[in-house]
């Protein structure tokens, strides 16, 4: 391939491995049996996604069939090569706040010492569990951590969580869709250096035809590719989990689905993947570069865009020494991508280029933005509380940024203002904080908000104290319960009264066995309901509309009596 060193502005062509490959990536040094058992099993799965990938790419037709094991090879194949660009930071703790805890109980419960050792140990588990059995862990994993933020509100992973690295891998699937770009026969495609290119290790697929980059590493604002979920450059947050949560009730497919179809025209039944954006993806982005005019793409005009553009341009004005304040306007104009902009400009361009760049922003504002943009930004900062669950820093620092915006207009918050909007929508502790003389004698706005940052940092620390004391309590007391049926139990066994036997059955739980993974796996297959335990229904456990089945004459889910049930995709 043709390779561009941008150090020495040559270009010459390299070996594709050279360029992409890494040695010895894979190889766990642990492992005394085979240092390259990951290598070997990585190579399985390539080989069948390389045969998808081929399949279609020789498709001459609309629409191609895939069998579901294919699709979840494929499925699996493009989680891995995500996962395969982060092997010093995906378990790296400054990256992982909220599960700190999780991360050195797994170092330790697994006699691990770096981050490196951590990830092999967990590109093990993709590479040797079921596609299938992967998803019914991220579902138990974000129950158990939903739970538990429902009921006591935790700041931080539980480390004893299990299969938590499971929510990663289904978020993948659940946030993005594939697509295939192909180079046009008079074009290449230009890759970047941080591109998860597959092709150095799947030989059978054209070159620049399957790259990942154009699949799921989209920007937010240019493509309808693009989801609001944060890169998984590491662990999931509580944050992450909560959006999983959000999506598990009701989803519309993807194509990396695993409820996607045998047959790509099958997408009518709700699967387990989010609705697809219904606004405008088409938005404008700035384009810079220190010797060139900022450009302000095609596409629809946001005031974080056209301020971003203003202050690239303003710096822009500033290297550029021999251009004239009187050509600021026509200069800057240049770099108006969008046709209808450009338009406007050129049907008055000699009325706009005699104004000032600062009165040309405010006819580009008036006749750009939406109109009330400013007051759309007032009420968002207006109604911007910092939860329990929001640092504070991170908090202001958001309505600073908002507050940017507003400069130059009558609704631009001071600092005497933003202080006062800060202290009514902090929470209690902090709040609290702010009304101390000691605070409000604060002048600097910047030594105020240092000083309640290092009040809200002990807020966090007491609240993870007070977690760690009441889960303390909470498993106490379950010990004591379980305890405490026991030896009811072992006391109705040895009772000689005739009624011992109703007694008993009327102090169990009234709810069937706990599922088996035979029978989580025939739930999942046949779409059914963890919680009703019927197949081939239209819900799921969050929305269930009826109660658990009756432990009386209860009978497991089998497969002799599923395919009597037809699935939604057949």
């Amino acid at each position: 391939m043709w390779y561009y060193d941008v150090a020495t502005q040559s270009l010459d062509k390299r070996p594709i491995n050279n360029v992409y490959g890494t040695m010895n990536l894979y190889r766990d040094l642990r492992n005394t049996v085979d240092v390259d058992e990951l290598e070997k099993k990585l190579a399985v799965l390539e080989n069948a996604a390389a045969t998808v990938i081929r399949q279609v790419y020789d498709c001459t037709t609309s629409t191609i069939n895939l069998r579901r094991e294919q699709v979840n090879y494929l499925r699996k194949f493009m989680f891995v090569m995500h996962y395969r660009s982060y092997p010093e930071t995906y378990f790296d703790p400054t990256m992982n706040n909220e599960a700190n805890a999780w991360v050195e109980e797994l170092l330790k419960r697994e006699h691990l010492s770096t981050p490196i050792e951590a990830w092999l140990h967990i590109l093990r588990y993709y590479l040797d569990t079921d596609h299938r059995d992967i998803l019914i862990h991220s579902e138990e994993a974000v129950e158990k951590v939903s739970n538990m933020i429902r009921s006591r509100g935790i700041y931080h992973i539980p480390p004893d969580l299990k299969h938590y690295e499971a929510i990663a891998y289904r978020s993948q699937g659940d946030y993005y869709y594939l697509g295939f770009w192909e180079a046009a026969d008079e074009g290449e495609f230009v890759l970047t250096n941080n591109g998860q290119l597959t092709v150095s290790t799947v030989p059978a697929v054209p070159l620049n035809t399957f790259n990942e980059p154009a699949a799921v590493s989209v920007s937010q604002e240019s493509s309808p590719l693009s989801s609001s979920y944060p890169p998984l450059s590491s662990v999931p947050s509580l944050d992450d989990i909560r959006q999983v949560e959000d999506l598990l009730p009701t989803r519309t497919p993807s194509p990396l689905s695993d409820s996607s179809t045998d047959s790509s025209s099958d997408f009518d039944h709700p699967a387990d993947f989010p609705r697809p954006l219904t606004m405008s993806t088409n938005l404008a982005y700035v384009i810079a570069s220190p010797k060139n005019v900022p450009i302000l793409t095609s596409g629809k005009i946001q005031p974080e865009s056209l301020t971003d553009w203003v202050h690239k341009c303003l710096q822009y004005f500033k290297t550029t020494r021999k251009l004239l304040a009187s050509d600021h306007v026509a200069t800057a104009a240049t770099g108006l991508q969008d046709p209808l902009v450009q338009d406007w400009y050129m049907t008055d361009c000699d009325t706009f280029d005699l104004l000032t760049f600062p009165e040309f922003v405010i006819c580009m504002k008036k006749r750009w933005l939406n109109t009330g943009w400013e007051a759309e930004i007032v009420t968002h900062i207006i109604r911007s509380q910092q939860f329990e669950s929001n640092l504070f820093e991170d908090w202001v620092i958001t309505l600073e940024k908002k507050n940017t915006l507003l400069k130059g207009t009558a609704f631009h918050f001071d600092d005497v203002r933003l202080r006062a909007q800060i202290t009514a929508n902090a929470c209690d502790d902090v709040r609290d904080a702010c009304n101390l003389d000691a605070t409000r004698n604060i002048l600097d706005f910047k030594d105020w908000k240092e000083a309640l940052t290092r009040v809200d940092a002990q807020r966090v620390k007491d609240r993870a104290r007070m977690d760690a004391r009441v889960n303390s309590v909470i498993a106490a007391q379950a010990a004591h319960r379980s305890a405490g049926r026991s030896s009811s139990s072992h006391s109705q066994s040895h009772s000689t009264q005739p009624s011992s036997s109703s007694s008993t059955s009327s102090s169990t739980c009234n709810r069937p066995p706990k599922l088996t993974d035979e029978e989580k796996r025939l739930i999942l297959k046949y779409h059914g309901c963890f919680k009703c335990r019927k197949l081939n229904v239209n819900h799921v456990s969050a929305n269930c509309p009826d109660d658990f089945p009756s432990p009386v004459g209860y009978r497991p889910i089998s497969e002799p009596t599923a395919p009597s049930v037809k699935p939604p995709y057949s």
